[in-house]
């Protein structure tokens, strides 16, 4: 089952969902070993998602986009997670150009559609949260600072950063082959590539800041709330396909001479397994319809952020565990869904995290 079987969806929706489940699976599975080689970046593939009109799904079509809702949006997410899909659509086509669409800074867009421009939000700093005040400030029209973590930061045309501009935060764009720019490259766990960024002395344009102040805070509150929506459908994309992989194995891999699949304890596990996967789908559609609403409210997001978090990381424990020992080379592909789940825990607040925020919240609001 996928996210668009609870949803009513117009004909050209089912297309686009077909397409996207075409397309991803046609991609090569491949290995840890394999996979981290090159750039961590596929031109080409890129290019295709731009010509099924992907990168302009949540762009308004003033900007050279189709302007479909959330639903669709979220529909392609599942299936990146499904595929593993390294390249940074989630954080370049939606949250990056929300940004620039909600403040106004549309010159790029048309090129985001067309895959020429690769935004990324640089906003982590050390190990604090994105939303965190950032050290990183403007002075003399000049940026100083460091962002860390940059998923797409490598293979960025554009950067947006928060940064403070006196005693109010801002968002600017900047582009990456600015003077003043230094971008390090690195493996994540799950097998991607991020960026940590210095920028030192940085000079910004007349036309770079996006917003500031309260604009600004109400802009990248929403942009964290839209990514972490969009991870909660890439997780169940994952959950669902490592959920197969698991499935396939049992029924494969024997023992006494019966599929493992036959045994009555491992039967039981793959079935909490399940349950744990219609949970997630349940949060993943509720962080989904709280976009829709457009009311603002991060508190259902975030309970579903943690919890489908939860249940990936469960997930894909039990998985590893039913695998044996196979399940910890590099050799087995569940390895990779894995460590893609594991780090879409950590992604925009870990499990840990938002559940505390959520009960401080709570706290306060019994108090008053």
């Amino acid at each position: 089952m996928s996210l668009h079987s609870s949803f009513a969806f117009s004909d050209e929706a089912q297309m686009l969902r077909q397409s996207a489940e075409d397309l991803v699976a046609a991609l090569p599975q491949t290995t840890s070993t394999k996979y981290r080689t090159g750039s961590g970046f596929d031109p080409e593939l890129w290019a295709e998602m731009a010509e099924l009109g992907w990168h302009g799904i949540a762009i308004s079509p003033d900007f050279g986009g189709s302007g479909l809702g959330n639903r669709e949006v979220m529909v392609l997410n599942e299936q990146m997670g499904r595929g593993l899909v390294k390249e940074p659509f989630l954080m370049s086509s939606i949250v990056c150009a929300g940004i620039l669409e909600q403040g106004g800074t549309t010159g790029l867009l048309e090129s985001v559609c067309d895959g020429s421009t690769i935004l990324a939000l640089a906003a982590q700093e050390g190990r604090g949260a994105p939303e965190d005040m950032p050290a990183t400030r403007i002075e003399d029209d000049r940026l100083m600072g460091e962002k860390r973590l940059v998923i797409g930061g490598e293979n960025a045309t554009h950067l947006i950063v928060t940064a403070m501009s006196g005693q109010d935060l801002a968002l600017v764009l900047v582009p990456t082959d600015a003077a003043g720019i230094e971008r390090q490259g690195y493996w994540s766990v799950d097998d991607r590539r991020l960026a940590d960024i210095t920028f030192t002395g940085t000079r910004l344009d007349s036309n770079a800041i996006i917003a500031r102040g309260a604009d600004a805070q109400a802009m990248l509150d929403s942009a964290i709330q839209t990514a972490r929506a969009g991870l909660c459908a890439e997780a169940v994309g994952a959950i669902d396909k490592a959920i197969e992989l698991c499935r396939d194995y049992l029924n494969t891999r024997k023992q006494f001479g019966q599929p493992l699949a036959s045994f009555q304890a491992l039967a039981h596990r793959s079935a909490e397994m399940l349950l744990e996967a219609e949970m997630a789908r349940a949060m993943a559609l509720l962080a989904t319809v709280t976009l829709e609403s457009r009311s603002g409210d991060a508190e259902p997001i975030k309970r579903a952020k943690a919890r489908v978090s939860k249940a990936g990381l469960w997930v894909g424990e039990q998985s590893i565990q039913l695998h044996g020992g196979m399940g910890m080379t590099d050799e087995m592909l569940i390895g990779r869904y894995f460590k893609r789940l594991l780090f879409i825990e950590g992604m925009f607040g870990a499990a840990d995290v938002l559940n505390g925020e959520l009960t401080a919240e709570m706290t306060d609001t019994l108090r008053k």
